[in-house]
């Protein structure tokens, strides 16, 4: 995955999540699958044996694992996750080029929410941080590196 639209950290914190979701799931499917080739413990009663053809176990498990392409998938999720680890890392090291405030700025505008899921407005970043309103747009707009911020 190549990162080509200029997403904010906390969409990228959230796609990183998400990935490690996914992840986790997989191999959760791939050890279910290899649980199901490992020997049952023997019941306490007699047990009656049936006839009929035997089967490889582990060759099913191998059989069921290249069709789904699960460890192919698990590849792909974790690239995918290094490289949305190695952008935030970069967003972040730009971020420490600033000062505190714009920092601050910054964080309260991409990556804070309240608790009813909205983004801040910028007069209550500009509440937060002591500046005015136009000031924190204006660093957010240096930061941005684009002219109009609002849109």
């Amino acid at each position: 995955m190549v990162i080509t639209e200029d997403i904010s950290l906390r969409d990228a914190n959230m796609r990183v999540e998400l990935l490690n979701l996914d992840i986790e799931k997989l191999y959760e499917r791939r050890e279910f699958l290899f649980n199901k080739t490992q020997p049952k413990p023997l019941p306490i009663t007699n047990e009656r044996t049936q006839g009929g053809t035997r089967e490889d176990k582990f060759l099913l498990y191998n059989v069921k694992v290249d069709e789904e392409n699960i460890d192919y998938r698990i590849e792909c999720l974790i690239e995918e996750r290094n490289i949305l680890v190695d952008y935030i890392n970069k967003r972040l090291k730009i971020l420490g080029k600033y000062g505190k405030v714009e920092q601050l700025v910054i964080y309260y505008k991409e990556s804070y929410t309240k608790k009813d899921g909205r983004a801040l407005s910028w007069q209550e970043i500009a509440d937060k941080v002591f500046y005015s309103k136009t000031q924190c747009r204006n660093i957010y707009r240096v930061y941005k590196q684009i002219r109009n911020i609002d849109t």
